[in-house]
């Protein structure tokens, strides 16, 4: 039959007539209220963009913000990015008016990237249900972890500690310029999500299940070394 390639045939009129009129039921049932079919809508995040550090160029983040006090250096505004103004790692807690904001218990808190740091270094690190999260020594909260080198992985840190908790095993997302990341802790849930492109994802990259901090917290971010943030986002769920 013309316009069929080899190995092709046509509806038969039974089949032709049962699948128009499975289409057109689908039609009806809308019409009648009936379950849309599901798509693959994103589900994170659910909650604002806090930051697009657009201003001039500063030593420091602005009033929203404190700097890290110890174990860290401060973030700074660079040509309307967030990064870290020497070649370190830079870290901040977000704080408006000055004052420490607490979310939760279920939040999320998510950042994009737009320049990598070179090499295999760490790029960013977000922070949910954190606990004195300026101080290095200790600050204790959910952490994702994210490298040049494609590698990532979820942790709880308590207290400080030095080797922070592992909740996942390596994690090795493609990691670009212009990705967005984010952490999320529901309950006892705490999932890693990724933005390829600045397009989420609509599941998680990494679900785990802890009960260490299940307590309200701060939200935070660090970079490092050349990486540079555009925005940063995030709140009570």
């Amino acid at each position: 039959m013309a316009g069929l390639e080899y190995g092709e045939r046509a509806l038969s009129r039974r089949e032709f007539i049962g699948a128009s009129a499975g289409f057109a039921g689908l039609v009806a049932g809308s019409a009648l209220g009936w379950p849309a079919l599901a798509s693959a809508v994103p589900t994170f995040p659910t909650t604002p963009v806090l930051d697009t550090f657009t201003r001039p160029n500063a030593a420091t983040l602005g009033p929203n913000w404190i700097g890290a006090q110890e174990g860290h250096k401060q973030l700074a505004i660079i040509n309307d990015h967030a990064g870290c103004a020497t070649w370190d790692i830079g870290a901040d807690v977000w704080a408006p008016g000055g004052e420490i904001a607490t979310f939760g218990p279920d939040c999320e808190v998510y950042c994009t990237t737009s320049a990598l740091a070179l090499g295999t270094r760490m790029d960013i690190t977000l922070y949910a249900r954190t606990q004195n999260p300026a101080l290095a020594s200790t600050v204790s909260g959910y952490l994702f972890q994210i490298f040049t080198s494609e590698r990532a992985i979820l942790y709880c840190c308590v207290n400080g500690n030095a080797h922070p908790i592992p909740l996942t095993k390596w994690l090795y997302p493609k990691v670009s310029p212009g990705d967005k990341w984010g952490l999320s802790c529901v309950g006892n849930t705490i999932s890693a999500w990724h933005g390829p492109g600045g397009v989420w994802q609509s599941t998680p990259l990494a679900t785990a299940t802890d009960s260490r901090l299940l307590g309200a917290g701060g939200l935070m971010v660090s970079a490092g070394y050349e990486c540079r943030i555009t925005e940063f986002g995030g709140g009570t769920k």
